[in-house]
């Protein structure tokens, strides 16, 4: 329905989609069920009704249509999510918890959706709610619903908990700061003590890495371009088409006009479709003879929320989401105070009264006119453009090179320009180009391209002369760059060597008769600290102190190897009373309640008793 459109962006929106999505999504709830029908599924004994499902299935749609969710996915989604609120709100009515009738009303009339100038607008909830097709009894249970598992989840929240102590040594450890020196080991440094490598070395390399070593594809091309004002001018435009037009435009606002629609519904929920039908064919009996509308609404309509505003239903128009059935009926009728003969959907029988015909503002053809001319002239170009392309691609197979084609047209080739897969100029760098350039088709038939459309206003051909695919290069090509490669990869190992030694050379001195040879000069860092690179932070702070022996680390750092030493440790000190500690022990206390409730909560999913599937 188009109210929903507009309903989903705010807290009513939140509610209807599949009631609490976001909600679940939060605590981690899983899809239980796959692909199944509403039937008469129950959840722990308590119903989903297809009011439920058609609201959660219509949000859906509206909230997710730009990612081209179909009508059946958002369907199998709502099913899903409302099981799995079911199987959570039965649980809390277990529990006993429940919300005052003053704090669902106190939450509605706070609710921005229904203020007005700071003041609660009885007229635009009942709008409001009626467009969604709930009525207002349903609308205070969703909220009273919500409410109550967000005082679950608060409760659950305020239960989590951490001992002082325990958040005062974990935030100590957190803040501590530590206290190092470092030596770096340059990979360098070893480069010129490397033996150069044996040619047996390079081929044993290259032969085990030979797909490191590939040459790019490239395709030799040549092309011409021809501009889309050379080949499509002089573009004319009758009084008749825009005339015809105008007249378009004039339908196509119509369509879009919208109907002011009351109604009055006899549920089929608890009753037969015979039932319900002649109960509404009495209602429409005294509407035709002349008892007033809202009158036979108050008297006979199961809509509370329509029923408390004369049947009050909103704007519907052929575009809007809905029952097709009650849509369909409602937009048929074309006079204000005509009313329909029963029509059945998904909900009961509703016998609907036309209010008010709302139509689009219709602009003057003269108001229209510049409008209309330019968009006929741009059809009439894109029409006349597509035919001379299609004379174009045409005339490919009635000659024998690109420069035959090019002079039919007074254009330019240009010749044997190398086109790789990534890279190029304006023209070589274009998608549509570099398709053409590499299509096999083209390639393997010889043939001169389609086509292509390179922009708005330029059009281009090419021809394929050449074409080299990827491959490995020859060993003399890359001979010098894998003699590099394991140069270094030697002087890496050098490097290594020599940090280890140096690790060795420590590890086993007291602390009390340490003596640094090379090691900067001691400097402090926390865990945040960002005047390090990562692998020395992480490893800093992976380190033990012992209060003996030097704790001592050498660590691959870029290229380099680096030899850390940590001499000290000291934890924060804490002072209890600030707002760090304070957010900090929250946040201990928010993630263990949250561990806590999504185990919880997953738990009741699976032990959900769930029938009708």
């Amino acid at each position: 329905m188009e109210g929903l459109r507009q309903s989903a962006r705010g807290t009513t929106g939140k509610i209807i989609i599949v009631i609490a999505v976001v909600a679940f999504v939060f605590l981690g709830f899983i899809a239980v069920i796959g692909n199944v029908s509403i039937g008469s599924i129950k959840v722990n004994g308590e119903k989903i009704t297809p009011v439920e499902l058609s609201s959660a299935t219509n949000s859906i749609m509206t909230t997710y249509s730009q990612m081209g969710i179909t009508e059946e996915q958002a369907r199998q989604f709502a099913i899903n999510e409302l099981v799995n609120q079911k199987a959570f709100t039965t649980t809390i009515d277990a529990l006993g918890m429940i919300a005052s009738n003053q704090l669902v009303e106190e939450n509605i009339q706070t609710d921005p959706e229904f203020t007005l100038d700071g003041q609660f607008n009885l007229e635009a909830f009942k709008r409001t709610v009626g467009r969604n097709y709930l009525t207002v009894e349903q609308y205070k249970g969703f909220v009273a619903k919500e409410l109550m598992r967000t005082q679950f989840q608060q409760g659950a929240f305020a239960t989590g908990f951490v001992l002082d102590s325990e958040a005062k040594d974990l935030y100590a450890i957190e803040n501590q700061t530590r206290t190092y020196q470092v030596k770096t080991i340059n990979q360098s440094d070893f480069i010129d003590q490397v033996v150069a490598p044996s040619q047996e070395k390079i081929q044993t390399y290259f032969d085990s890495n030979r797909t490191d070593f590939m040459s790019a594809e490239v395709t030799t091309v040549d092309y011409f371009s021809i501009e889309t004002t050379d080949l499509v001018s002089d573009i004319s435009i009758t009084e008749d088409e825009i005339n015809e037009s105008y007249d378009q435009y004039v339908a196509d606002q119509k369509a879009k006009a919208t109907k002011t629609v009351s109604h009055i519904l006899i549920s089929t929920e608890e009753r037969s479709n015979d039932e319900a039908l002649e109960i509404a064919n009495a209602a429409l009996s005294k509407i035709q003879a002349g008892v007033e509308f809202s009158k036979v609404v108050a008297e006979y309509s199961e809509d509370i929320a329509s029923n408390e505003i004369g049947g009050y239903y909103g704007e519907i128009s052929t575009n809007s989401f809905g029952d097709a059935d009650f849509i369909l009926a409602g937009t048929a009728l074309t006079e204000v105070g005509e009313v329909s003969k029963p029509t059945l959907s998904q909900f009961g029988y509703h016998v609907i009264r036309l209010d008010a015909l709302n139509e689009f503002e219709m602009l003057s053809l003269e108001e229209k006119r510049d409008e209309l001319v330019e968009s006929l002239n741009n059809s009439k170009l894109e029409i006349a453009l597509s035919a001379k392309i299609d004379d174009i691609n045409n005339a490919r197979f009635e000659v024998d090179t690109l420069t035959q084609l090019a002079k039919q047209y007074n254009a330019e080739v240009i010749s044997s320009i190398k086109v790789l897969r990534n890279g190029g100029d304006e023209v070589t760098s274009a998608t549509a180009f570099k398709n053409a350039a590499f299509s096999e088709q083209n390639r393997d038939e010889d043939l001169i391209s389609e086509v292509i459309k390179l922009n708005e206003n330029t059009l281009v051909l090419i021809d394929i002369v050449d074409y080299t695919p990827e491959q490995v290069k020859a060993l003399d090509e890359v001979n010098s760059q894998i003699a590099d490669i394991l140069v270094k990869s030697e002087a890496k190992k050098m490097a290594e060597e020599e940090a280890g030694k140096i690790v060795e050379q420590y590890q086993s001195a007291l602390v009390a008769n340490l003596e640094l040879d090379g090691f900067s000069e001691a400097k402090t860092i926390q865990r945040t600290d960002s005047s390090e690179s990562n692998a020395i932070v992480t490893a800093l702070f992976d380190m033990p102190k012992s209060s003996e022996q030097v704790s001592i680390k050498a660590v691959q750092d870029g290229e380099n190897q680096t030899v850390i030493v940590l001499s000290s440790v000291e934890n924060a000190d804490v002072d209890t009373q600030s707002a760090e500690f304070t957010a900090f022990k929250q946040t201990l206390q928010s993630t263990d309640s949250r561990e806590a409730l999504q185990a919880y909560t997953a738990s009741v999913i699976k032990k959900a008793k769930v029938s009708g599937l």
